[in-house]
């Protein structure tokens, strides 16, 4: 259950972070007000989900055994995504101001947004949905509790990640603007990396690329620290975190009538609880991705050998040395 948990969670973070930032981000209008273009994020995901669902099934029935012809041009198309989203991020608030005078360039930031969304999707989860294909072991009846321990533990996984993008997400109207975008920036350019590493990687492997010494010891550091990525991408909201705990705070409860006491005391509140909440979602992941990840590797110590009698080559040893419901 534990691996479950720990692997799916990893693997639908970056995607689940990504669509909660860009929708922050570029969100505009309501009912009828609101843009067909705003849709085409949520395009964007179904495609890339779509895709995934079918390369790990092409993969699971060995159709497809080298991954490397559909990830070097997913991961090109990646990275490209990944600069292009970055500056739409980094011009949001031109782009949505007043957006009905420039409704192209809206339209424009969300194709870019959708596509990056279907292509960090297409890129994370098929290895995620590989692990329903190891519920049940060769051999063993469907139904067991060792199989619905590992159900729980996926469905956990992705729940964690949704919940956790979500929490953020209440930071929206508690934290400045500008801590918001920046915590947003950083989590785009630790994609970047994630990507343009295992680009790299495969670059290198392929001897398509011959990248020098240093360059080489960078990339096999962030190869070994991909997971530390996936943490640091939860943790640069610590941006808005603190801006919105200072936001709680810094509000006094005042004003010109007693409606905008409220209203003020209210913002107080959910500023504080939004900031406390997303504290708590980012301590969690980075506890489950440190300690739980260890927890999944640590080897199972044996005891000491136990004495026994050796006659006419039979080896014999008492019940009662073995029966203390410890592993020998």
């Amino acid at each position: 259950m534990l691996k479950q948990y720990v692997t799916v969670l990893q693997g639908t973070l970056a995607p689940a972070l990504l669509i909660m930032a860009l929708n922050v981000m570029l969100t505009v209008g309501e009912g009828r007000d609101k843009p067909l273009s705003a849709y085409w994020r949520l395009a964007g995901f179904i495609i890339g989900f779509a895709g995934a669902i079918v390369f790990a099934a092409l993969r699971a029935s060995a159709m497809i055994n080298q991954r490397t012809f559909v990830n070097y041009p997913t991961l090109w198309c990646c990275a490209i995504f990944d600069i292009a989203v970055f500056v739409v991020v980094l011009f949001a608030r031109r782009i949505t101001t007043n957006w009905h005078d420039h409704r192209a360039l809206l339209d424009i930031a969300n194709a870019i947004g959708a596509l990056a969304i279907a292509a960090t999707t297409f890129r994370a989860l098929p290895d995620v949905i590989l692990r329903l294909t190891i519920f049940v072991e060769p051999g063993d009846p469907i139904f067991t509790s060792d199989m619905l321990l590992r159900a729980l533990g996926f469905a956990l996984g992705a729940a964690t990640a949704i919940v956790a993008a979500l929490i953020f997400r209440t930071m929206r109207s508690t934290a400045i603007r500008w801590s918001f975008t920046t915590a947003v920036l950083l989590l785009i350019a630790l994609l970047f990396v994630s990507h343009f590493t295992d680009l790299a990687h495969i670059l290198q492997s392929k001897r398509i690329v011959h990248f020098p010494t240093e360059a080489f010891l960078a990339l096999v550091w962030c190869i070994n620290h991909q997971r530390h990525m996936v943490i640091a991408m939860v943790l640069v909201f610590i941006i808005p975190v603190v801006a919105s705990i200072v936001m709680g705070f810094k509000i006094k409860p005042e004003g010109a009538n007693e409606a905008i006491v409220r209203s003020h005391i209210a913002f107080r509140r959910r500023a504080k609880a939004a900031g406390a909440w997303s504290l708590v979602a980012m301590i969690g992941i980075t506890f489950a991705l440190t300690y739980g990840v260890a927890q999944t590797k640590k080897v199972i110590t044996l005891s000491p050998p136990e004495d026994y009698l050796l006659s006419d080559g039979v080896a014999t040893i008492k019940f009662s040395q073995i029966n203390d419901g410890h592993l020998h």
